[in-house]
């Protein structure tokens, strides 16, 4: 699993305590097992990194507020007409 933040902090959840080993616990339990990477959409240099893990993704889960995956030009259908698995 990899899970795609916004640069250049990443998810809020890096930033609440308790910290161990300089790191946030909170963050560590809810990231386990997971890989990240930084991406920002509406540059082109982070969209083709994002559109390489898309050609080789099974499912996309997305916590953004309702609209900005469309905008963005990631919406349902807009994935469906380029990846119908």
């Amino acid at each position: 699993m990899i899970k795609i933040e916004r640069p250049p902090a990443g998810d809020d959840a890096r930033a609440i305590g308790p910290f161990a080993g300089g790191k946030s616990s909170t963050s560590r339990r809810s990231t386990y097992g997971k890989e990240s990477i930084a991406l920002d959409l509406r540059t082109e240099a982070d969209r083709a990194i994002f559109e390489d893990l898309l050609a080789t993704a099974d499912v996309l889960v997305e916590n953004f507020r309702p609209g900005v995956l469309e905008r963005l030009g990631y919406g349902w259908t807009a994935l469906h007409e380029r990846r119908r698995r």
